[in-house]
């Protein structure tokens, strides 16, 4: 769920770089090769990952404060905002609820604006935070004062856990470090893999890599975290990860280059992106990262019904973003290490 604003702005700017060839390579289970072993053993943990109808959504169990949230983790942005008891009973409702038992940051607020036009904004606590045995003990925690609508009528989710980089956090006038950013010097090894699966749980995983989660070897490519997202280079162009988007979102072209060659699709201003009969055999949709396949599967591509036997596609036009956005659609067959050494890495689930 990407955020809006200057990681954007900033992207608009890198399109005029030339890129290189990215450098990448692969690594075998077992290969530590590539890194040194990190000397002081530390924490790592998992986290639940649960899919909500469609795969629109996973959460994750998040202990805050002393009180159990279920949040969307989110490799797009870069605040960790939850429900609190300053919203009003109305907006609240069917959630549960951060207290405020921290201590209060006075003078500091945040506001964040995603690029669907959805909005929250509240104060700041520092408090403790707990994700599968992984502690941050002083993490800034947003209780949301106002929401979206979207946002409240989710009664599942209770708030978002931005995972990108610290230094475009929008609490001000001081921003705070991400969860991840506090925690990570203490991992066994500073990196987390994502293993998002489609209509089943999945995890995060914190400081460790999972070799019975994936098959074969990770892929990796380096990725630009500057502008707050896990942004790398693609056959797409320029692409952000982005675990808190339910679909992917690429250049116009690529995209009606693939509905194109289905019988029946269209362009639904109504729907607001490619439709297609739902009964329609789909191809897979080719994406190239590091010169290896990491297509989104044909299955996945048929997102949900609309109306009259028509489905909505897996992958939309990103309406002019200078960035494609490879959300669930993508990423739900991958195991992914988000690695702050540099790089991002790929494999096939197993």
């Amino acid at each position: 769920m990407l955020r809006k604003g200057g990681f954007l702005t900033a992207l608009a700017a890198l399109l005029s770089i030339a890129y290189a060839h990215p450098i990448a390579g692969t690594e075998n289970k077992g290969d530590v090769k590539a890194f040194s072993i990190r000397q002081v053993a530390a924490l790592k943990g998992s986290a639940r990952a649960t899919p909500e109808v469609n795969d629109w959504e996973y959460l994750c169990p998040v202990n805050v404060g002393g009180t159990d949230l279920m949040l969307k983790f989110d490799t797009g942005s870069n605040d960790l905002w939850v429900f609190s008891n300053q919203l009003s009973p109305q907006t609240s409702a069917g959630h549960t609820v951060y207290t405020g038992t921290g201590k209060f940051l006075p003078r500091n607020s945040f506001s964040m604006n995603y690029v669907d036009k959805s909005a929250t904004s509240g104060n700041v606590f520092v408090d403790k935070v707990v994700i599968g045995g992984v502690t941050a003990t002083s993490q800034a925690v947003e209780a949301a004062t106002s929401v979206a609508v979207k946002f409240s009528r989710d009664i599942h989710s209770d708030g978002v856990l931005g995972m990108g980089s610290s230094h475009v956090n929008e609490v001000k006038p001081t921003p705070q470090k991400t969860l991840f950013d506090n925690v990570k010097d203490r991992l066994e090894t500073p990196l987390f893999a994502v293993q998002l699966k489609h209509n089943a749980p999945g995890s995060f995983d914190f400081g460790f890599i999972d070799d019975s989660k994936y098959t074969g070897s990770i892929t990796y490519t380096p990725v630009d975290s500057s502008k707050g997202g896990w942004m790398f280079n693609s056959s797409l162009g320029l692409a952000v990860a982005d675990t808190g988007a339910s679909i992917a979102l690429v250049p116009y072209n690529d995209a009606a280059n693939y509905y194109s060659r289905l019988d029946g699709a269209e362009y639904s201003e109504q729907d607001g992106g490619f439709i297609f009969p739902c009964a329609t055999k789909l191809p897979d949709f080719p994406i190239t990262v590091a010169g290896v396949n990491w297509n989104v599967l044909g299955a996945f591509m048929n997102y949900v019904t609309v109306a009259n036997g028509y489905c909505f596609g897996g992958v939309q036009h990103n309406r002019g973003m200078p960035v494609s956005i490879l959300g669930a659609t993508f990423l739900k067959n991958k195991y992914v290490v988000f690695d702050t050494r540099g790089r991002i890495g790929f494999a096939q689930q197993s």
